[in-house]
C-alpha cells in the first residue's frame, strides 16, 4: 500500500473535526461527540480505501513502466523486435503488392488478346 496509517488518522482527525462542529451548532455536546466519532471511522476506513486503491493504480504504473520506472518500450532488446516486426510485414506487403501487379498485367493481357465483339 501507498502511504501510511499517518494519512489514515489526518484524514479520520478531518473528518472528527467536521462533523463535530457541524453536528454542535444544532446538538448538545455528547450528541456531537457521537457523531463526531462515526464520522471519525467513517473517515479513517474510507482513507484507508483510498490509499489501497492508490497503491493498486502505483503498482500497476510500475508494471507498466518496468521495475527501474523506464518505459519497457525503450529497451534495446524492445526496439529490435518491433524493427523485426515491421521489416517482416513490409516484406509480406512488398510480395503482396508484386503478385497483385502481375495478376493484373497478366488479366490486361488475356483482354488485348481477346477479341472485341460489338454489336454493330
Amino acid at each position: 500500500m501507498s502511504g501510511t496509517v499517518k494519512f489514515n488518522l489526518l484524514g479520520a482527525l478531518l473528518g472528527f473535526s467536521l462533523l463535530f462542529l457541524f453536528s454542535l451548532t444544532s446538538n448538545v455536546w455528547q450528541t456531537s461527540v457521537i457523531r463526531g466519532a462515526i464520522g471519525f471511522f467513517s473517515f479513517f476506513l474510507i482513507a484507508f480505501i483510498f490509499r489501497g486503491l492508490w497503491g493498486v493504480i502505483a503498482a500497476d504504473a510500475t508494471n507498466v513502466r518496468g521495475g527501474d520506472g523506464r518505459s519497457r518500450g525503450n529497451n534495446l532488446h524492445d526496439v529490435e523486435q518491433v524493427n523485426e516486426q515491421s521489416q517482416s510485414q513490409t516484406k509480406e506487403t512488398e510480395a503482396t503488392a508484386e503478385e497483385t501487379s502481375k495478376m493484373i498485367r497478366s488479366l490486361l493481357q488475356e483482354d488485348e488478346e481477346s477479341p472485341t465483339i460489338t454489336n454493330d
